[in-house]
């Protein structure tokens, strides 16, 4: 499934109620077109595609937050280790459980089509998994307060932020930290915060 395109609209203007609506409070809606199969009713096959999209809603300072706090730039993130028990689960001699893991990652990957795994597409447009696999990385916050054993453990995407569960008022980057050998990477990040917030001030697109 080919993502079509994956849009930020800021909305401008008073809330309903004629109030006026200070910039990193105003509505936001993340926009992802893509097609949607169309099954048919007796053979369960592919009849065709229609035009479907997917609307994350929120407010202009949660949008920015999100690019800011991605997990990429935290140094809870790491690939490396990921590559390690990836190989383990991918190991011939590794256990059916180990496996059955290994390939329920790879069908969730599948199934989710988050707009963020366009770049791991194959020369047909469609997902590519082992590519997508190896971009992942552990994250050793949360998997020291959730992991169990091998086969239950958490990955994230680098364009992955914490999850809301972990995100408080207090703490809104969730258990997010700064990772000091991602400084390019942060300095990126910083400036689609910027150019999010400058958007919702003054309608207008920073170049």
């Amino acid at each position: 499934m080919k993502i079509r395109m994956d849009r930020l609209n800021i909305y401008a203007g008073p809330s309903p109620d004629g109030a006026p609506v200070e910039p990193e409070q105003r509505p936001v809606q993340r926009v992802v077109d893509m097609p949607a199969q169309v099954t048919g009713s007796i053979d369960g096959q592919n009849v065709g595609q229609l035009k479907a999209e997917v609307v994350v809603e929120g407010s202009a300072a949660q949008a920015a937050l999100s690019e800011r706090w991605k997990c990429r730039g935290c140094k809870h993130w790491d690939r490396r280790e990921w590559r390690r028990v990836y190989r383990q689960l991918n190991d011939p001699t590794a256990s059916k459980t180990a496996r059955e893991c290994l390939n329920s990652l790879r069908g969730g990957l599948l199934m989710t089509q988050n707009a963020a795994l366009n770049k791991h597409e194959d020369k047909d447009g469609e997902l590519d998994v082992e590519s997508a696999i190896q971009a992942m990385g552990w994250c050793h916050a949360l998997n020291q307060l959730w992991q169990r054993d091998l086969t239950n453990f958490i990955v994230t995407h680098p364009q992955a932020c914490c999850p809301r569960e972990m995100q408080t008022p207090q703490q809104p980057q969730g258990l997010w930290e700064p990772n000091k050998k991602e400084l390019e990477w942060a300095r990126q990040m910083n400036v689609n915060y910027d150019a999010i917030l400058q958007t919702a001030a003054t309608g207008k697109v920073p170049q």
